[in-house]
Protein backbone atom coordinates (compact mmCIF):
# COMPACT_ATOMS: atom_id res chain seq x y z
CA UNK A 1 0.00 0.00 0.00
CA UNK A 2 2.70 2.29 1.38
CA UNK A 3 4.64 1.54 -2.55
CA UNK A 4 1.42 2.26 -4.15
CA UNK A 5 0.69 6.07 -2.80
CA UNK A 6 4.33 6.63 -3.98
CA UNK A 7 3.30 5.14 -7.29
CA UNK A 8 0.55 7.33 -7.20
CA UNK A 9 2.51 10.91 -5.21
CA UNK A 10 5.15 10.87 -7.72
CA UNK A 11 3.15 10.28 -11.04
CA UNK A 12 0.58 13.20 -9.94
CA UNK A 13 3.98 15.29 -9.42
CA UNK A 14 4.83 14.44 -12.96
CA UNK A 15 2.11 15.43 -14.77
CA UNK A 16 2.01 18.64 -13.17
CA UNK A 17 6.00 19.66 -13.75
CA UNK A 18 5.13 18.71 -17.64
CA UNK A 19 5.94 22.35 -19.36
CA UNK A 20 4.85 21.56 -22.97
CA UNK A 21 2.21 19.68 -24.11
CA UNK A 22 2.64 16.15 -23.87
CA UNK A 23 1.75 14.11 -27.22
CA UNK A 24 -1.19 11.43 -27.04
CA UNK A 25 1.84 8.23 -27.14
CA UNK A 26 3.76 10.17 -24.36
CA UNK A 27 0.56 10.04 -21.90
CA UNK A 28 -0.25 6.78 -22.57
CA UNK A 29 2.57 5.82 -21.88
CA UNK A 30 2.91 7.05 -18.62
CA UNK A 31 0.19 5.61 -18.21
CA UNK A 32 0.87 2.28 -19.07
CA UNK A 33 3.60 2.39 -16.66
CA UNK A 34 1.36 3.89 -13.46
CA UNK A 35 -0.78 0.74 -13.81
CA UNK A 36 1.62 -1.78 -14.11
CA UNK A 37 4.00 -0.30 -11.07
CA UNK A 38 0.53 -0.19 -9.21
CA UNK A 39 -0.14 -3.78 -10.14
CA UNK A 40 3.04 -5.19 -9.68
CA UNK A 41 3.13 -3.25 -6.04
CA UNK A 42 -0.10 -4.70 -4.99
CA UNK A 43 -0.23 -8.40 -6.25
CA UNK A 44 0.50 -11.73 -4.24
CA UNK A 45 0.99 -13.50 -7.46
CA UNK A 46 4.13 -14.55 -8.81
CA UNK A 47 3.40 -14.89 -11.78
CA UNK A 48 1.56 -11.99 -11.97
CA UNK A 49 4.13 -10.02 -10.61
CA UNK A 50 6.63 -11.26 -12.45
CA UNK A 51 4.42 -9.98 -15.61
CA UNK A 52 4.12 -6.21 -14.38
CA UNK A 53 7.63 -6.67 -13.07
CA UNK A 54 9.37 -6.81 -17.00
CA UNK A 55 6.18 -5.03 -18.25
CA UNK A 56 7.84 -1.42 -16.99
CA UNK A 57 10.51 -2.11 -19.44
CA UNK A 58 8.14 -1.40 -22.48
CA UNK A 59 6.97 2.18 -21.53
CA UNK A 60 10.55 3.22 -20.18
CA UNK A 61 12.31 1.73 -23.30
CA UNK A 62 9.81 3.57 -25.61
CA UNK A 63 10.20 6.85 -23.35
CA UNK A 64 14.07 6.56 -23.42
CA UNK A 65 14.21 6.17 -26.83
CA UNK A 66 11.72 8.90 -27.98
CA UNK A 67 12.08 11.17 -25.67
CA UNK A 68 15.42 10.95 -23.60
CA UNK A 69 17.24 14.19 -23.72
CA UNK A 70 20.77 12.19 -24.75
CA UNK A 71 20.52 12.10 -28.69
CA UNK A 72 23.81 10.03 -29.39
CA UNK A 73 23.39 7.22 -26.62
CA UNK A 74 20.08 7.33 -25.97
CA UNK A 75 19.44 4.08 -27.92
CA UNK A 76 22.45 2.05 -26.16
CA UNK A 77 21.25 3.50 -22.76
CA UNK A 78 17.65 2.01 -23.33
CA UNK A 79 19.31 -1.32 -24.77
CA UNK A 80 21.23 -1.67 -21.52
CA UNK A 81 18.08 -1.09 -19.67
CA UNK A 82 16.11 -3.78 -21.29
CA UNK A 83 19.15 -6.35 -21.85
CA UNK A 84 20.21 -6.55 -18.37
CA UNK A 85 16.99 -6.79 -16.86
CA UNK A 86 15.69 -9.26 -19.20
CA UNK A 87 18.69 -11.26 -18.86
CA UNK A 88 18.75 -12.07 -15.19
CA UNK A 89 14.70 -12.39 -15.65
CA UNK A 90 14.79 -15.43 -17.24
CA UNK A 91 16.28 -17.63 -14.45
CA UNK A 92 13.60 -15.51 -11.71
CA UNK A 93 11.04 -17.33 -14.49
CA UNK A 94 11.81 -20.61 -14.35
CA UNK A 95 12.02 -20.53 -10.60
CA UNK A 96 8.56 -19.12 -10.62
CA UNK A 97 7.00 -21.36 -12.52
CA UNK A 98 8.53 -24.05 -11.02
CA UNK A 99 7.44 -22.91 -7.53
CA UNK A 100 4.03 -22.43 -9.16
CA UNK A 101 4.47 -26.17 -10.42
CA UNK A 102 5.37 -27.66 -6.89
CA UNK A 103 2.51 -25.43 -5.18
CA UNK A 104 -0.34 -25.59 -7.76
CA UNK A 105 -0.82 -22.18 -7.25
CA UNK A 106 1.22 -18.71 -7.63
CA UNK A 107 -0.16 -17.18 -4.60
CA UNK A 108 2.57 -16.22 -2.29
CA UNK A 109 0.49 -18.00 0.96
CA UNK A 110 0.68 -21.06 -1.07
CA UNK A 111 4.37 -20.77 -1.76
CA UNK A 112 5.83 -20.00 1.53
CA UNK A 113 4.59 -22.97 2.83
CA UNK A 114 6.21 -25.48 0.41
CA UNK A 115 8.86 -27.63 1.64
CA UNK A 116 11.91 -27.27 -0.32
CA UNK A 117 14.97 -29.64 -0.11
CA UNK A 118 18.10 -27.19 0.30
CA UNK A 119 19.64 -28.00 -3.42
CA UNK A 120 15.82 -26.62 -4.45
CA UNK A 121 16.00 -23.74 -2.42
CA UNK A 122 19.39 -22.76 -2.90
CA UNK A 123 18.73 -22.09 -6.99
CA UNK A 124 15.46 -20.32 -6.15
CA UNK A 125 17.15 -17.95 -4.21
CA UNK A 126 19.73 -17.66 -6.63
CA UNK A 127 17.31 -16.95 -9.21
CA UNK A 128 15.12 -14.56 -7.03
CA UNK A 129 18.10 -12.74 -5.73
CA UNK A 130 19.93 -12.16 -9.46
CA UNK A 131 16.23 -10.88 -11.03
CA UNK A 132 16.06 -8.12 -8.27
CA UNK A 133 19.20 -7.24 -7.49
CA UNK A 134 19.63 -6.23 -11.22
CA UNK A 135 16.59 -4.25 -10.34
CA UNK A 136 18.17 -2.69 -7.51
CA UNK A 137 21.07 -2.48 -9.10
CA UNK A 138 23.84 -4.31 -7.15
CA UNK A 139 27.41 -4.31 -8.15
CA UNK A 140 28.62 -5.86 -10.91
CA UNK A 141 25.12 -5.45 -12.15
CA UNK A 142 24.68 -1.46 -12.14
CA UNK A 143 26.10 -0.26 -15.02
CA UNK A 144 22.79 0.36 -16.74
CA UNK A 145 21.29 2.74 -14.29
CA UNK A 146 23.77 5.95 -14.76
CA UNK A 147 23.60 5.74 -18.51
CA UNK A 148 19.35 5.36 -18.51
CA UNK A 149 19.60 8.39 -16.20
CA UNK A 150 21.85 10.12 -18.41
CA UNK A 151 20.03 9.72 -21.56
CA UNK A 152 16.22 9.91 -19.80
CA UNK A 153 14.01 12.95 -19.90
CA UNK A 154 13.74 14.50 -16.39
CA UNK A 155 10.54 13.14 -15.71
CA UNK A 156 11.66 9.79 -16.70
CA UNK A 157 14.34 9.73 -14.71
CA UNK A 158 12.41 10.58 -11.47
CA UNK A 159 10.08 7.78 -12.15
CA UNK A 160 13.08 5.25 -12.80
CA UNK A 161 15.29 6.39 -9.36
CA UNK A 162 12.03 7.30 -6.93
CA UNK A 163 9.93 3.89 -8.30
CA UNK A 164 11.55 1.37 -10.84
CA UNK A 165 14.84 0.50 -8.40
CA UNK A 166 12.02 0.15 -5.66
CA UNK A 167 10.45 -3.07 -7.31
CA UNK A 168 13.87 -5.11 -6.54
CA UNK A 169 13.64 -4.07 -2.70
CA UNK A 170 9.89 -4.98 -2.88
CA UNK A 171 11.09 -8.52 -4.34
CA UNK A 172 13.36 -9.13 -2.17
CA UNK A 173 11.46 -8.32 0.89
CA UNK A 174 8.03 -9.58 -0.08
CA UNK A 175 9.07 -12.70 -2.07
CA UNK A 176 12.52 -13.86 -1.64
CA UNK A 177 13.21 -13.76 2.19
CA UNK A 178 9.62 -15.24 2.69
CA UNK A 179 10.16 -17.85 -0.14
CA UNK A 180 13.97 -18.71 0.64
CA UNK A 181 14.36 -17.90 4.73
CA UNK A 182 17.27 -20.68 5.23
CA UNK A 183 19.69 -20.24 1.98
CA UNK A 184 19.25 -16.12 2.78
CA UNK A 185 20.18 -16.97 6.44
CA UNK A 186 22.94 -19.40 5.08
CA UNK A 187 24.51 -17.10 2.59
CA UNK A 188 24.43 -14.06 4.06
CA UNK A 189 28.09 -13.01 4.50
CA UNK A 190 28.47 -13.56 0.43
CA UNK A 191 25.78 -10.91 -0.30
CA UNK A 192 26.79 -8.58 2.61
CA UNK A 193 30.09 -8.47 0.26
CA UNK A 194 28.08 -7.50 -2.60
CA UNK A 195 26.04 -5.06 -0.80
CA UNK A 196 28.89 -3.42 0.79
CA UNK A 197 31.30 -3.15 -2.40
CA UNK A 198 28.09 -1.32 -3.97
CA UNK A 199 27.88 1.27 -1.46
CA UNK A 200 31.16 2.16 -1.26
CA UNK A 201 32.00 1.81 -4.95
CA UNK A 202 29.13 3.73 -5.84
CA UNK A 203 29.59 6.47 -3.18
CA UNK A 204 33.31 6.56 -4.23
CA UNK A 205 32.38 6.84 -7.98
CA UNK A 206 30.11 9.82 -7.65
CA UNK A 207 32.66 11.70 -6.22
CA UNK A 208 34.85 11.89 -9.44
CA UNK A 209 31.78 12.79 -11.60
CA UNK A 210 30.90 15.35 -13.65
CA UNK A 211 27.65 15.02 -15.07
CA UNK A 212 24.84 16.08 -12.46
CA UNK A 213 22.72 13.50 -13.18
CA UNK A 214 25.55 10.76 -13.30
CA UNK A 215 25.80 12.12 -9.32
CA UNK A 216 22.72 11.35 -8.05
CA UNK A 217 22.32 8.09 -9.88
CA UNK A 218 25.12 6.49 -8.13
CA UNK A 219 23.91 7.81 -4.90
CA UNK A 220 20.55 5.84 -5.80
CA UNK A 221 22.56 2.57 -5.95
CA UNK A 222 24.13 3.57 -2.57
CA UNK A 223 21.14 4.39 -0.95
CA UNK A 224 19.14 1.74 -2.08
CA UNK A 225 21.98 -0.95 -1.45
CA UNK A 226 21.99 0.13 2.36
CA UNK A 227 18.36 -0.49 2.03
CA UNK A 228 18.95 -3.92 0.97
CA UNK A 229 21.15 -4.49 3.90
CA UNK A 230 18.61 -4.30 5.87
CA UNK A 231 16.08 -6.15 4.45
CA UNK A 232 18.35 -9.64 5.10
CA UNK A 233 19.07 -8.62 8.70
CA UNK A 234 16.52 -10.43 11.10
CA UNK A 235 15.17 -7.84 13.53
CA UNK A 236 11.87 -5.43 12.87
CA UNK A 237 14.27 -2.08 13.01
CA UNK A 238 16.12 -3.46 10.41
CA UNK A 239 12.80 -4.00 8.13
CA UNK A 240 11.57 -1.10 9.00
CA UNK A 241 14.36 0.99 8.48
CA UNK A 242 14.66 -0.79 5.00
CA UNK A 243 11.00 0.22 3.67
CA UNK A 244 11.01 3.62 5.51
CA UNK A 245 14.66 4.62 3.32
CA UNK A 246 13.15 3.38 -0.18
CA UNK A 247 10.25 5.73 0.87
CA UNK A 248 12.22 8.64 1.85
CA UNK A 249 14.77 7.59 -1.61
CA UNK A 250 11.37 7.89 -3.58
CA UNK A 251 11.08 11.17 -2.41
CA UNK A 252 14.54 12.75 -2.23
CA UNK A 253 15.64 11.46 -5.35
CA UNK A 254 12.77 12.76 -7.36
CA UNK A 255 13.37 16.19 -5.65
CA UNK A 256 16.88 16.19 -6.79
CA UNK A 257 16.12 14.93 -10.14
CA UNK A 258 13.42 18.06 -10.71
CA UNK A 259 16.13 20.36 -9.74
CA UNK A 260 18.48 18.67 -11.79
CA UNK A 261 15.82 18.89 -14.70
CA UNK A 262 14.81 22.32 -13.93
CA UNK A 263 18.78 23.86 -14.19
CA UNK A 264 18.59 21.75 -17.71
CA UNK A 265 15.41 23.23 -19.69
CA UNK A 266 17.36 26.35 -18.96
CA UNK A 267 21.01 25.74 -19.98
CA UNK A 268 20.71 22.80 -21.58
CA UNK A 269 23.81 21.41 -20.33
CA UNK A 270 23.78 18.93 -16.95
CA UNK A 271 27.91 19.75 -16.60
CA UNK A 272 28.75 20.88 -13.17
CA UNK A 273 31.88 22.38 -14.93
CA UNK A 274 29.49 24.75 -16.29
CA UNK A 275 27.52 26.28 -13.20
CA UNK A 276 28.92 28.41 -9.97
CA UNK A 277 26.82 31.03 -8.45
CA UNK A 278 23.70 30.61 -8.59
CA UNK A 279 22.58 31.68 -5.15
CA UNK A 280 23.36 34.66 -6.44
CA UNK A 281 20.62 34.57 -8.93
CA UNK A 282 18.49 31.64 -8.15
CA UNK A 283 17.85 31.93 -4.26
CA UNK A 284 14.85 29.63 -4.52
CA UNK A 285 16.07 27.23 -6.38
CA UNK A 286 19.38 27.24 -4.02
CA UNK A 287 17.51 26.63 -1.25
CA UNK A 288 15.68 23.76 -2.31
CA UNK A 289 18.65 22.09 -3.45
CA UNK A 290 20.41 22.89 -0.33
CA UNK A 291 17.33 20.62 1.44
CA UNK A 292 17.51 17.89 -0.61
CA UNK A 293 21.08 18.12 -0.12
CA UNK A 294 20.91 17.51 3.15
CA UNK A 295 18.30 14.82 3.19
CA UNK A 296 20.50 13.01 0.96
CA UNK A 297 23.16 12.88 2.99
CA UNK A 298 20.64 11.73 5.97
CA UNK A 299 20.56 15.21 8.17
CA UNK A 300 18.67 15.29 11.43
CA UNK A 301 14.73 16.65 10.82
CA UNK A 302 14.54 15.44 7.17
CA UNK A 303 13.04 11.27 6.76
CA UNK A 304 16.26 10.02 5.26
CA UNK A 305 17.71 10.27 8.87
CA UNK A 306 15.42 8.02 10.32
CA UNK A 307 15.15 5.59 7.86
CA UNK A 308 19.79 5.47 7.99
CA UNK A 309 19.06 5.35 12.19
CA UNK A 310 16.72 2.59 12.19
CA UNK A 311 18.75 0.70 9.18
CA UNK A 312 22.56 0.86 11.00
CA UNK A 313 20.82 -0.23 14.40
CA UNK A 314 19.28 -3.04 12.88
CA UNK A 315 22.48 -4.03 10.66
CA UNK A 316 24.67 -3.42 13.94
CA UNK A 317 22.01 -5.55 16.21
CA UNK A 318 22.86 -8.34 13.22
CA UNK A 319 26.35 -7.65 12.76
CA UNK A 320 28.81 -5.54 13.73
CA UNK A 321 31.64 -5.62 11.41
CA UNK A 322 28.67 -4.99 8.47
CA UNK A 323 27.46 -1.94 10.40
CA UNK A 324 30.61 -0.72 10.15
CA UNK A 325 31.39 -0.86 6.69
CA UNK A 326 27.86 0.39 6.03
CA UNK A 327 28.26 3.57 7.85
CA UNK A 328 30.95 4.03 4.86
CA UNK A 329 27.90 5.43 3.22
CA UNK A 330 27.44 7.62 6.27
CA UNK A 331 31.00 9.64 5.36
CA UNK A 332 31.56 8.99 1.59
CA UNK A 333 27.74 10.98 0.78
CA UNK A 334 28.23 13.67 2.42
CA UNK A 335 31.44 14.49 0.17
CA UNK A 336 30.15 14.36 -3.32
CA UNK A 337 26.76 15.68 -2.13
CA UNK A 338 27.78 18.99 -0.49
CA UNK A 339 30.88 19.51 -3.05
CA UNK A 340 28.04 19.13 -5.47
CA UNK A 341 26.16 21.29 -3.42
CA UNK A 342 29.51 23.84 -3.48
CA UNK A 343 30.09 23.83 -7.73
CA UNK A 344 26.56 24.26 -8.56
CA UNK A 345 25.63 27.31 -6.08
CA UNK A 346 28.82 28.75 -4.64
CA UNK A 347 32.06 30.56 -6.47
CA UNK A 348 32.16 32.80 -9.37
CA UNK A 349 28.92 33.17 -11.57
CA UNK A 350 29.44 30.92 -15.09
CA UNK A 351 28.14 33.81 -17.43
CA UNK A 352 30.69 32.84 -20.05
CA UNK A 353 28.84 29.49 -20.35
CA UNK A 354 24.99 30.06 -19.10
CA UNK A 355 25.08 33.68 -20.84
CA UNK A 356 23.79 36.59 -18.81
CA UNK A 357 19.70 35.48 -18.83
CA UNK A 358 18.94 34.12 -15.19
CA UNK A 359 15.67 33.76 -13.79
CA UNK A 360 14.66 31.35 -10.53
CA UNK A 361 11.84 28.74 -10.65
CA UNK A 362 8.67 29.69 -11.71
CA UNK A 363 5.08 28.86 -9.75
CA UNK A 364 5.25 25.53 -11.37
CA UNK A 365 8.38 24.52 -10.03
CA UNK A 366 8.08 26.10 -6.91
CA UNK A 367 4.65 24.03 -6.03
CA UNK A 368 6.37 20.53 -7.25
CA UNK A 369 9.14 21.10 -4.80
CA UNK A 370 6.79 22.52 -2.15
CA UNK A 371 4.95 19.21 -2.23
CA UNK A 372 8.04 17.19 -2.11
CA UNK A 373 9.47 18.76 0.85
CA UNK A 374 6.26 18.40 2.83
CA UNK A 375 6.13 14.77 3.49
CA UNK A 376 9.98 15.14 3.65
CA UNK A 377 10.07 17.22 6.83
CA UNK A 378 6.81 15.74 8.24
CA UNK A 379 8.51 12.20 8.19
CA UNK A 380 11.80 13.34 9.49
CA UNK A 381 10.02 15.24 12.78
CA UNK A 382 6.72 12.57 13.26
CA UNK A 383 8.35 9.47 12.02
CA UNK A 384 5.60 7.45 14.09
CA UNK A 385 3.20 8.28 11.42
CA UNK A 386 4.94 5.79 9.04
CA UNK A 387 6.61 3.27 11.65
CA UNK A 388 3.34 2.46 13.72
CA UNK A 389 2.09 1.60 10.20
CA UNK A 390 4.98 -0.59 9.30
CA UNK A 391 5.25 -2.52 13.23
CA UNK A 392 1.56 -3.38 12.74
CA UNK A 393 1.28 -7.09 12.53
CA UNK A 394 -0.25 -6.97 8.40
CA UNK A 395 2.81 -7.27 7.07
CA UNK A 396 3.46 -11.00 7.56
CA UNK A 397 7.28 -10.83 6.19
CA UNK A 398 8.26 -9.56 10.06
CA UNK A 399 7.28 -12.83 11.36
CA UNK A 400 8.85 -15.19 8.66
CA UNK A 401 12.50 -14.71 8.18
Amino acid sequence: MLFCLLVTYIFVLCSYSKQIVCTKIEILLYICLEYFLLKAFSTLNLLEFYVYFEAVLIPMYLLIIGWGSGEAKKALAAYYLVFYTIFFSVPLLVAILYLGDMAQSFNIFAIKNLKLSWDTEFWVMLAFFLGFAVKVPVFPFHTWLPEAHVNASTTASVILASLLLKLGGYGMLEFLIVICPNTCKYYLPIIYVFLVISIIYSSMVAIIQTDLKRIIAYSSIAHMNLSIIGIFCSNVEAIIGSVYQMISHGIISSGLFFLIGFLYDRYRTRDISYYGGLTMTMPLFSLFFFVFILANIGFPGTSAFVGELLLLVGIYKQNTAIAVLALSSNFLSPIYSIWTYNRVCFGALSTQYLGNVFFDLNRQEFVIMVYLLIPLIVLGIFPNILIDYLSSTKYFFFKQY
